[in-house]
């Protein structure tokens, strides 16, 4: 039976990459004073938010969940799933942490 490339390409994971806590379980193992400020960012494609979903909404919502002040969450669009980053994306994601920082 034919595997399709897309099916092979999911299941390959660079090496190394599981040698760390993963992104759920470092926020679950997060322990930072409930007044501390956070935000939250994702990559994903540029297409509607109901079909690509929304990392950022998910981690933003783990944070506050560990008592943090989350300020904001922003998706910054790639153009393949593997990058890079779409045109312009990296000067408005360079302009959110300016905003953020101030």
């Amino acid at each position: 039976m034919a595997v399709s490339a897309a099916k092979e390409e999911a299941g390959r994971v660079e090496p190394g990459a599981t040698d760390e806590p993963s992104l759920r379980q470092w926020l679950r193992d997060l322990d930072m004073p409930g007044a501390t400020r956070a935000a939250a960012f994702d990559t994903r494609g540029d297409a509607r938010v109901a079909l690509t979903g929304s990392a950022a909404r998910g981690i933003a919502r783990r944070l506050r969940r560990q008592g943090l002040d989350v300020v904001d969450s922003q998706s910054f669009l790639v153009a393949d799933s593997e990058g890079p980053l779409e045109d312009g994306e990296l000067d408005r994601a360079r302009a959110w942490g300016e905003q953020l920082a101030s």
